[in-house]
């Protein structure tokens, strides 16, 4: 409401918003003893009734306004002239909206369950109510503040699973109507009303029971309450013209109208027509998979996807041999449509030519698909020989003879697909037959001719100068060198970062770290602190390169991770017993994930200190730290962890000896 009230300003519907919706209340505090009130006047735009303690409008409008009395230690402070001295406080109305909210407070926090509950007691609201006892006293009283219901919101459900519906009242002597989502019905007056009372279900004034014995309660109920004053409903409930309808707007609902009323035609028609989806010469090139096309796909939105027909169901094959002929720009003389079968291996596959055009497409369906409600699959494979002396296309297989009876050949059909090595993609390539007899190798001088390609190859050397990389090295250098991988842990065991070098075969570990200080562009171990260097295997340390790291290179093997870090200051002091390793695992020891690391162990250390150090070596903040669990594993694979708690657990480096 605000954001329209925004937008409206400077025009000429200003304030038609708070004429309509916007009412004003005041807030007092009136000195009993002495002449001193204080009283603040608002604009509201709705009312909120509680609903717990009471059990209509009315009783909720006398409980909005009730006096309270400030006295004993509670007095008011009336200035310094008075002091404190016994008041009055409360709220009265001086003017309703002429559309009146009334918003029922069915939500409300409970302390016994200590979480936000609905309240479903019943409470009532009529169809008309009078406004004026909760006016103040020198409230414009010219016209009656008689109020008539026009729309009831409903919750129904509890708190946290519910569904939201509404019962309006367009007109001024007209029906109300529910609107549920997209469901528009007429509704009784006793629907709208008591139906939404809430509270107990009743029949005839007797309670329902569960089998538990206590009553039933109803789920649904208003939360809100819209009533226009009575004296101004033929001002606010105008009929709507047609000149107060925006164009854009207007074009709008006449194309829904447009859509609903060729839906419904569709729906009424729908005996009449019957789906079918053809695979064309252009949709099989365009489809970038194994199969022939995306019999699901939408072909508006995929050029791959097979194109659909809504056919009558007495129209004919050759009927729509034209129709695909003339979307697809082919001549209709050198289309032959196939049926199509699927196979065990979930495939579509054309099967047999249908030679008979003058076939309705009714009786095709019925001979060819299982299913009544299934759509008819065809293909209309494009003529490649050209056409005979009276014009008909010549098929190189199932050539149909004078009496409409198809026979076979030696032929047999092939699909090809072309893969596109630059571009890593796949598309169609057409068909072409070939006969059966026929080594595979002979296949090669067809496909040839079909694609277009020279008879020879290019010459190998020509083809390395079109796909070559540029080396930072030599080919007789790059011979002397091993590949290796390194994950650089920048940030804790949260960041690791691959770095590719290439090390000399007869090297060790100390020319992996001297590679990786140059690839990486990391400060040497002089300027930056010694580097650790270690293999993982299973998500475990495995060995651990440490100075003068002479190991050969040779001898890492490609089935370990090799992961590098900067020794934490803390661990340049620390004494062997007291590094241990840490590792990542899910329910079970055996289960480990993520990179392990070496950690220092202090004696007599609270584990809660412990963890604040473990989260700034881990490089976990935030709530992900939180969700982490701590155990102390023995190195016996079937060893089960001990869970640490924070306050309970000393660190001692018996524990960790295993």
């Amino acid at each position: 409401m605000e954001r329209m009230e925004e937008k409206m300003k400077g025009t000429e519907a200003e304030n038609v918003l708070p004429s309509l919706f916007s009412g004003k209340v005041r807030t007092y505090i009136s000195c009993i003893n002495v002449e001193y009130e204080s009283r603040r006047v608002e604009d509201f735009w709705d009312v909120q009734l509680n609903v717990s303690g009471n059990r209509s409008i009315e009783e909720g409008f006398k409980d909005y306004v009730q006096v309270e009395t400030m006295d004993g230690e509670n007095q008011y402070f009336a200035g310094d002239e008075f002091k404190l001295q016994d008041a009055k406080k409360g709220v009265i109305f001086e003017s309703f909206p002429e559309v009146l909210h009334l918003q029922l407070k069915r939500f409300q926090y409970d302390i016994e369950h200590d979480a936000m509950m609905k309240v479903n007691d019943r409470y009532e609201f009529p169809e008309t109510f009078d406004a004026e006892p909760y006016l103040s006293t020198d409230a414009d009283r010219s016209e009656p503040w008689i109020y008539k219901l026009h729309s009831v919101l409903v919750h129904s459900g509890d708190l946290n699973a519910g569904h939201y519906y509404a019962f309006i009242k367009p007109t001024k002597d007209g029906w109300f109507y529910k609107y549920d989502d997209d469901k528009v019905t007429k509704a009784t007056l006793r629907e709208a009303l008591e139906d939404n009372f809430g509270g107990e279900y009743t029949v005839n004034g007797t309670v329902h029971m569960s089998k538990a014995g206590t009553p039933l309660m109803r789920q649904n109920s208003a939360y809100m309450l819209v009533y226009i004053r009575e004296s101004r409903q033929d001002k606010v409930l105008l009929p709507v013209l047609q000149e107060d309808t925006p164009p854009h707007l207007q074009r709008k609902l006449d194309e829904e109208a447009a859509v609903r009323e060729a839906r419904k035609k569709e729906r009424d028609e729908q005996h009449l027509y019957l789906w079918v989806k053809v695979i064309t010469e252009d949709t099989y090139n365009a489809h970038g998979g194994t199969d022939l096309t995306n019999f699901d796909a939408n072909h508006d939105v995929d050029p791959a996807a097979a194109r659909p027909y809504r056919m009558l169901r007495k129209a004919t094959l050759r009927e729509l041999i034209d129709k695909v002929a003339e979307d697809t720009n082919a001549d209709p003389n050198k289309l032959r449509l196939w049926s199509m079968v699927n196979r065990q291996n979930k495939t579509t596959r054309p099967d047999m030519p249908l030679s008979n055009l003058d076939v309705t497409l009714e009786e095709a369906h019925q001979k060819l698909v299982g299913s009544k409600t299934a759509e008819l699959r065809l293909w209309a494979e494009p003529a490649q020989e050209g056409v005979d002396k009276d014009g008909n296309a010549i098929w190189p297989v199932h050539p149909s003879t004078p009496n409409g009876v198809a026979h076979r050949t030696d032929l047999f059909l092939l699909f090809l697909k072309y893969f596109d090595v630059d571009n890593q993609q796949l598309s169609g390539a057409g068909h072409i037959y070939i006969s059966r007899d026929k080594k595979v190798e002979e296949l090669a001088p067809v496909i040839l001719k079909k694609m277009g390609w020279p008879e020879k190859l290019p010459s190998g050397e020509r083809l390395a100068l079109k796909l070559f990389e540029v080396l930072e090295i030599s080919l007789s250098e790059l011979d002397t060198k091993k590949p290796v991988t390194v994950y650089w842990l920048s940030e804790g065991v949260s960041k690791d970062e691959a770095v590719n070098i290439l090390v000399p075969k007869n090297g060790n570990a100390q020319d992996v770290v001297n590679a990786l200080i140059k690839k990486a562009g990391i400060d040497d171990e002089e300027t930056g602190g010694p580097i650790r260097l270690y293999e993982l295997h299973s998500h475990k340390i495995h060995k651990e390169h440490t100075p003068p790291r002479n190991q050969s290179v040779i001898s890492i093997t490609d089935y370990v991770t090799l992961v590098a870090e900067r020794i934490p200051k803390e661990d340049l002091d620390a004494q062997q017993n007291e590094i241990i390793q840490a590792f990542h695992f899910q329910g079970e020891p055996n289960k480990a994930h993520g990179i392990p690391f070496r950690f220092r162990i202090m004696e007599n250390e609270k584990f809660a200190d412990t963890k604040k150090r473990l989260e700034k070596r881990m490089g976990v903040k935030g709530k992900n730290f939180e969700k982490i669990k701590f155990a102390v594993v023995k190195r016996s694979s079937y060893s089960k962890p001990t869970y640490l708690n924070d306050g309970k657990h000393i660190v001692s480096f018996p524990p960790f000896s295993h």
